[in-house]
């Protein structure tokens, strides 16, 4: 007696890979918090500030709220000059994104220092940034701040231990000292293994395993591309 063998379907390689890639492409990420008045504001000069290490004044492993975005975001460690290095691309990326009038962070940086030191502040308050982009006659100031940048252990294609990355950033409008816009970018790189929905980020990006300072670079890509006036 033959026993019927049971009836299995198969999905087609490329039919999957297709249900994969569209998947990958509706990966969701964080969403820019905007108030009501970012979608009509066009600021004609725009003040960008460094970022600040929040690791490195808190130290490692705390709940720390961002003073700006308010958000709730865990310290981690954070590789020696990368806050010149976010500092350097943001200011890159807003020059070649916005129609504004950029003041750079080197200008910026003495003005924000002082009135930091004024106040007693080691971290950016809403107030202070304002003030600050008033002494510069901006109508608006950019200002991040990071909370871990964790370099890979490994190559391109063979990571022990990935990069992870965790920032916020913020707009603020200097007329009324209002935090109009905000954004998170937290992310750890995983392997397709681990995160096969991922896939359409994953080949994005080159398909292998990226250096903290190139998985920075991509966040704040998408980022600046939200900004408001852009």
């Amino acid at each position: 007696m033959i026993t019927p063998k049971p009836c299995v379907r198969r999905f087609p390689a490329v039919l999957l890979a297709v249900v994969l890639l569209l998947a990958g492409a509706c990966q969701p990420r964080p969403v820019p918090v905007a108030g009501p008045a970012a979608e009509n504001f066009k600021p004609t000069r725009i003040a960008v500030l460094p970022f600040t290490n929040m690791s490195a004044l808190y130290g490692e492993g705390q709940s720390v709220r961002c003073p700006l975005c308010g958000t709730m975001m865990v310290t981690g460690p954070v590789a020696e000059g990368a806050d010149r290095y976010m500092t350097e691309q943001l200011s890159q990326l807003v020059r070649r994104k916005m129609k504004s009038d950029v003041i750079p962070p080197e200008r910026a940086k003495g003005v924000y220092t002082t009135l930091l030191n004024e106040e007693g502040l080691l971290f950016p308050e809403v107030g202070v940034v304002a003030k600050t982009g008033r002494r510069l006659g901006a109508d608006a100031v950019v200002v991040g701040n990071i909370y871990r940048f964790r370099e890979r252990v490994g190559s391109d294609y063979g990571a022990e231990r990935p990069a992870s990355v965790a920032f916020t950033l913020a707009m603020v409008r200097v007329e009324d000292s209002s935090v109009i816009w905000s954004t998170v970018f937290d992310e750890t790189q995983h392997s397709l293994m681990e995160n096969l929905f991922n896939i359409g980020t994953f080949f994005k990006r080159g398909g292998k395993w990226l250096t903290a300072e190139q998985l920075a670079l991509y966040g704040l890509q998408e980022i600046v591309d939200e900004l408001p006036g852009s």
